[in-house]
């Protein structure tokens, strides 16, 4: 998987689309795992919904990924 440094939230969906198709997951079934609903998880892949931080700490949970997050002064 490509590493990205930013992402908009199209970016953001495309990827957690990207991760739960190659883990074999249905929409529903990752929207079970973290307590969304289908609907919410076809939003945040097609980048019309989106979520905070926790969600997406747990979306990634669910893959073995982690987010880590930088600020720094430009």
């Amino acid at each position: 998987m490509k590493r990205r440094e930013t992402m908009n939230p199209g970016d953001l969906g495309a990827f957690i689309r990207e991760l739960r198709l190659a883990h074999g997951y249905t929409q529903a079934q990752l929207g079970e795992f973290v307590g969304l609903s289908r609907t919410s998880v076809t939003n945040i892949e097609n980048g019309r919904q989106t979520i905070t931080f926790a969600v997406m700490r747990d979306l990634l949970d669910v893959f073995g990924y982690r987010l880590r997050v930088e600020i720094s002064p430009k």
